[in-house]
């Protein structure tokens, strides 16, 4: 594993940059290609999932291919160590919740106009990282950064101590996402487009929250808003174990 690490970081960890006549988010996942194996690159794995929410409109379609590409890596696994190696799918992403999630999902979209709201949050993540002038964010330096830590900790014979966990909190740091009050104008460009896509995607949360709270109970309203916030969630979440499943296929090699 310590050579694979190695090997990885000297390949370099940025995100290779698609051409730039390609057309917007088909770049990041082309639905007639499919979507790629697990990838050991984790600002790829977050355009990935955001572009295929930009064109199913529902998170359902990547979480099914994350979860066969779990169970796929996981058989090459235990052909190589026996039954004593472990999944690397987070223990609160099994095969049954994500199979009541997509059931929620798919009984409330019609009603709340998921689709389209899916659409969008894929669009402002997609638009967070690449950024206004299809160069890259602060957002890519963020997911890098986190991802040589996610290599590393890997690669220590510890116990797992970094993961989805600690992204989220460095998220919400370096996109000021605990702040009630951005003055983009204040910002660089690379972290003002990072910064004002996070905060995109927090209003449309917020927006949501109001239209419900005007036709049902507010505690009614609230849970039905975290329960979609969740999902979103669990999609971030699995991505991250896309860049861990992919770092376990390679060290089988």
């Amino acid at each position: 594993m310590k050579t694979f690490l190695a090997v990885i970081i000297a390949l370099g960890l940025t995100s290779t940059l698609p051409a730039e006549n390609s057309p917007e988010y088909l770049r990041f996942f082309d639905p007639s290609k499919g979507f790629k194996p697990a990838q050991t690159n984790l600002t790829e794995a977050f355009l990935q999932a955001a572009a295929s929410l930009e064109h199913f409109g529902s998170p359902e379609p990547y979480l099914r291919h994350m979860l066969s590409e779990h169970e796929r890596i996981h058989k090459k696994a235990v052909a190589k160590f026996g039954h004593e190696a472990v999944t690397i799918l987070p223990d609160s992403l099994t095969a049954e919740r994500i199979e009541k999630l997509i059931v929620n999902w798919n009984k409330l979209s019609p009603v709340l106009g998921l689709e389209s709201f899916a659409r969008d949050v894929g669009q402002d993540v997609r638009l967070g990282i690449r950024g206004v002038w299809d160069k890259g964010t602060t957002a890519v330096t963020l997911l890098n950064e986190h991802q040589q830590k996610v290599l590393k900790d890997l690669s220590s014979p510890e116990p797992r101590s970094f993961g989805f966990q600690q992204l989220k909190e460095q998220a919400v740091k370096e996109l000021d996402l605990d702040k009630a009050v951005l003055h983009l104008e204040d910002y660089q460009v690379q972290r003002r487009d990072a910064v004002m896509n996070a905060d995109l995607v927090n209003a449309k949360f917020i927006g949501l929250q109001k239209t419900l709270r005007k036709k049902l109970p507010p505690e009614k309203a609230d849970q039905i808003t975290a329960a979609i916030k969740g999902t979103f969630l669990d999609v971030a979440m699995m991505v991250h174990s896309e860049l861990e499943a992919g770092i376990v296929e390679w060290s089988l090699k």
